[in-house]
């Protein structure tokens, strides 16, 4: 499982997932707090799993994720707007 926080947020983790990437907004001072995954934005596209690997845009919130079974690297659509 490959681990990404966002790095102009320190309460946003994406994680590469078997069908889909998560995206948890967590609060980073509670140590009581766990992110369930009722609370994650899911992020999926036909054809593009396993995801093996996420990373973020040190830049701005622009989330890169891989899948050896695709020959695309998906980068624009997974512009993640938090609320």
């Amino acid at each position: 499982m490959c681990v990404d926080v966002r790095p102009t947020s320190a309460s946003v983790l994406a994680a590469a997932c078997q069908s889909c990437v998560l995206i948890w907004t967590i609060e980073p001072t509670s140590l009581a707090t766990r992110p369930s995954a009722s609370c994650a934005q899911v992020l999926s596209t036909p054809g593009h799993s396993p995801v093996i690997s996420v990373a973020w845009c040190p830049l701005d919130g622009i989330l890169v994720s891989a899948s050896p079974t695709d020959s695309a690297i998906m980068v624009d659509c997974w512009h993640v707007c938090l609320l």
